[in-house]
């Protein structure tokens, strides 16, 4: 499924109140037209955990605002997440988010 700029810009609003709600700190984020990059600080959560609930919350107002039928699948079952564990890492995942796309 290709996301609309209309899709793209719901599904990154959805991302950025839940990320409120749970007081993550969102560091990069760049919504494309099939799939998401998302560098953020969410305490203990695993970064399936966010992946998991960042995908709910976009599909909930995706269909919501009926950009997306009732059984019409958005996301892949899986989705690549990783450890940031130095700022290395970190500025490189960053800099990949909001430049290399």
């Amino acid at each position: 499924m290709l996301l609309s700029d209309d899709a793209r810009a719901v599904v990154e609003d959805a991302i950025r109140a839940h990320a409120e709600f749970r007081r993550w700190r969102i560091l990069a984020l760049n919504v494309r037209t099939n799939h998401v990059h998302l560098v953020i600080e969410a305490g203990a959560h695993s970064p399936e955990q966010v992946m998991a609930q960042c995908k709910s919350w976009a599909t909930r107002r995706l269909r919501e605002r009926g950009l997306l039928g009732d059984r019409k699948r958005v996301w892949t079952k899986m989705g690549s997440t990783r450890w940031l564990w130095d700022e290395r890492a970190l500025e490189a995942a960053t800099d990949y988010t909001l430049r290399m796309q």
